[in-house]
């Protein structure tokens, strides 16, 4: 009997050397891929990293970390080999990874300042995959995701976009301020998620009265004017979900208000303009 046993001890110590070889030819391919020039070396190299990370998803943390200082080449390719590798591993544990990289822990990277491809990838990849199953996304991970939009304030807005399928009223009220801070094509799109989710976080009069509600400023982190009047026009000009009885009694309500928000008049007027018999 302990000869057998000491067979086993050296049958899983041999185990555990061929393993730990194979992280370590791993990691040196990991920086090579990361390095690389040229998409076609990259794309010899990952794959090896990318088969390990299908058996311990933590290993995703040193790809998330080198990113950004990778090459073209390999960002391109981790770009577009990342996605299937998410599909396929556990969602829970592909959150922790996730989240220890926003929050910036000691063994994941720096925290975030600016919205970075990969992270904001993953999100993506994690969210299309709920969608279609008709499912939702970790609570943690959206608490994570939250939190970080919070932390970077007007430049946060990208990582919010997303999972705003999966937010609740107040979550997505909370973040409209770091919506209107992106670019108006990526706006539209939000907005248009709010809008189009089933059940919508916001309904539709809900949504375009917490848009008068926010009063523009100057500075860093007030809500810019333009991007208000855009995010009320992007509403507006989605018909079929900002019919003219929500349009109507969005604006019931906003015309109760005291003071008036800056944008009334305007929205009444493109309101007419969009259902001239709602006048």
């Amino acid at each position: 009997v302990s000869m057998a046993a000491g067979e086993g001890v050296a049958q899983a110590a041999a185990v555990d050397q061929i393993a730990a070889r194979a992280h370590s030819h791993a990691a040196e391919e990991l920086e090579a891929a990361l390095a690389a020039e040229e998409e076609e070396e990259a794309a010899r190299r990952l794959p090896l990293y990318l088969a390990l990370c299908n058996r311990s998803p933590s290993m995703l943390a040193a790809l998330l970390a080198g990113f950004d200082g990778a090459s073209a080449a390999a960002q391109a390719t981790v770009q577009e080999l990342l996605p299937g590798l998410l599909l396929h591993l556990p969602m829970e544990a592909v959150t922790e990874v996730l989240l220890a990289q926003l929050r910036g822990e000691p063994d994941a990277s720096p925290p975030l300042s600016a919205a970075s491809p990969l992270p904001l990838l993953a999100l993506h990849v994690l969210a299309d995959r709920a969608t279609a199953v008709g499912g939702t996304v970790p609570a943690a991970l959206t608490a994570g995701v939250l939190g970080l939009v919070s932390r970077l304030g007007p430049h946060g807005g990208a990582y919010a976009v997303p999972l705003l399928p999966f937010l609740d009223e107040s979550q997505s009220v909370a973040v409209l301020p770091a919506l209107l801070r992106l670019d108006k094509g990526d706006l539209t799109e939000a907005l248009a998620a709010l809008a189009h989710a089933e059940p919508p976080p916001l309904a539709p009069r809900a949504l375009l009265l917490q848009l008068h509600l926010l009063k523009p400023e100057d500075g860093e982190r007030g809500v810019p004017l333009k991007a208000l009047i855009d995010a009320v026009q992007a509403c507006i000009n989605e018909r079929e979900v900002f019919t003219r009885a929500e349009l109507t009694a969005a604006l019931e309500e906003v015309v109760q208000l005291d003071p008036l928000p800056l944008l009334t008049m305007r929205t009444i007027i493109q309101t007419m303009v969009n259902w001239p018999d709602a006048a």
